[in-house]
């Protein structure tokens, strides 16, 4: 079977990025393309290109891409942007089969060991694909076309300026997207917990629901909201209580029963505990607490 070669897609512009002086260890912006992709015969395997030694940002600014690596395959849209250590034999990107319309990104190209392990670093903690707006500063500064075409070297500083500009502004988002996930995770933990309140529910069932260990579930709700998870589990009970108390006329008994505790002297204990009252003396003149 006749292997396909790589195409190049319809190169707008492009241009290799001198730096004076450089200086081995620190990474190294060196080259920009801008490009347009209509057809399946744009695409780049790592397989075939191990004699390259770089990283790519690969931006997406309209139309839609494929990008994989070990872990998976992922589509990328206008806004997202992928990450890349070009000679990778299990990453790749292309057009997508079955799209009509076109792909046009900017890949921007850097080199030099650190940027090397920055990269795949960067990947291995967080994933290959990263939303950067398109008004992003450094987005704006890569793809200055202007400032290319006068081909002039960048100082060492400023060749590796690009890169840890480009890297802080791709932890930023993934921070924003962690903030995100984790207020998905605390909503839902609350939910759980509003939704098994009377039968008192315990850490390790909420993880279970949740996906997550108890450690790390615990350790999370802790660090998001400033309360440890027994304690909310806790103040949530014991406000249902002093409801329960205020608003009808079960008896002690009965609502330790509801709470699912093994006795209504436990309930008083763990009640007391709390409130710095027995529950008749809170059903007399109590005032429900807001934790």
């Amino acid at each position: 079977m006749q292997e396909r070669r790589m195409g190049s897609g319809n190169v707008i512009y492009s241009s290799h990025l001198d730096t004076q002086k450089p200086i081995s260890y620190m990474p190294r912006y060196f080259a920009y393309i801008h490009t347009v992709a209509d057809s399946p015969s744009y695409f780049s395997e790592g397989r075939l290109r191990l004699a390259e030694e770089h990283c790519i940002f690969h931006y997406t600014l309209r139309g839609h891409g494929i990008c994989w690596n070990e872990t998976g395959r992922s589509t990328v849209s206008p806004g997202q942007g992928f990450l890349e250590i070009i000679n990778d034999p299990e990453s790749g990107y292309c057009y997508p089969d079955g799209q009509t319309e076109e792909w046009e990104f900017q890949c921007f190209c850097f080199e030099g060991e650190s940027a090397m392990k920055t990269v795949r670093d960067l990947i291995s903690a967080y994933g290959q694909v990263y939303t950067v707006p398109p008004d992003s500063r450094i987005i704006q500064d890569l793809g200055n076309e202007k400032n290319w075409r006068k081909e002039l070297p960048l100082s060492a500083f400023d060749s590796s300026r690009y890169f840890y500009e480009l890297f802080g502004e791709l932890v930023r988002s993934v921070s924003g997207r962690e903030n995100m996930q984790y207020n998905k995770l605390i909503q839902s933990t609350k939910q759980i917990i509003q939704e098994q309140l009377l039968s008192n529910p315990s850490i390790d069932q909420i993880a279970s629901d949740i996906g997550l260990s108890r450690e790390h579930l615990s350790r999370l709700f802790h660090s998001e909201t400033g309360t440890k998870l027994k304690d909310y589990i806790r103040n949530e009970r014991i406000v249902a209580a002093c409801r329960m108390l205020k608003d009808t006329n079960l008896t002690v008994q009965e609502i330790a029963e509801l709470m699912h505790c093994s006795s209504s002297a436990n309930f008083i204990r763990f009640f007391n505990k709390t409130m710095k009252m027995t529950p008749s003396a809170f059903r007399q003149r109590g005032t429900i607490p807001v934790f």
